[in-house]
């Protein structure tokens, strides 16, 4: 069950395939109501939106519908404001469309929920290790450090290869994670 997941604007765009600036813009235009939360890793407060946000931002991209009219665009926010990734369905949007959620997001639905169960068992921030950055638990690697290796043309394997005890999960949540978070002492334009 999946009621109760929130994402930072961050990990929505990441999963979603959509820009933090698209998402942003959409949370006034469309209705969505983000909510101050602690940070899983870090404990710092931010914006976060609701693991529908996932589907409708999936959505959006798989199917192409960012120049889909407001009113249509709060229209699908309303279908798809409580679903939960159980429940993926075939919608018709306003006689507009006939959405198969399973076929356009089921995918990123199951990689939204993979990364939050992996960030909350995998990853951690500790003032006392690496200065606080986030980490892989039981290691000093940090998340900054997977991503970058990863930018840099090694791949999972290789990671796994130089650290066999840290499971491939470790290493997708903590890639996700960085991409998604403004890196410790660089300051965020979000204005949430």
């Amino acid at each position: 069950m999946v009621t109760g997941l929130y994402f930072t604007f961050g990990e929505i765009a990441e999963v979603s395939g959509v820009t933090q600036d698209f998402i942003e813009e959409s949370v006034d235009a469309c209705g969505l109501v983000p909510v101050m939360r602690l940070d899983a890793i870090t404990g710092e407060r931010v914006s976060h939106l609701p693991f529908s946000a996932v589907i409708f931002f999936s959505t959006l991209q798989s199917a192409g519908l960012y120049e889909l009219p407001i009113e249509h665009k709060r229209s699908l926010w309303e279908l798809l404001s409580n679903i939960e990734s159980e429940r993926l369905v075939t919608v018709e949007l306003v006689g507009v469309a006939i959405l198969d959620l399973p076929k356009l997001v089921g995918k990123n639905a199951r990689q939204a929920i993979d990364y939050n169960s992996a960030k909350i068992e995998y990853l951690v921030s500790d003032p006392k290790i690496m200065g606080g950055a986030p980490v892989i638990r039981g290691t000093r690697i940090t998340c900054q450090s997977v991503s970058g290796r990863l930018a840099g043309g090694d791949t999972i394997d290789d990671l796994i290869d130089d650290y066999p005890s840290v499971p491939e999960e470790a290493f997708r949540a903590s890639d996700v994670y960085f991409r998604s978070h403004p890196a410790c002492g660089r300051s965020s334009n979000h204005k949430w």
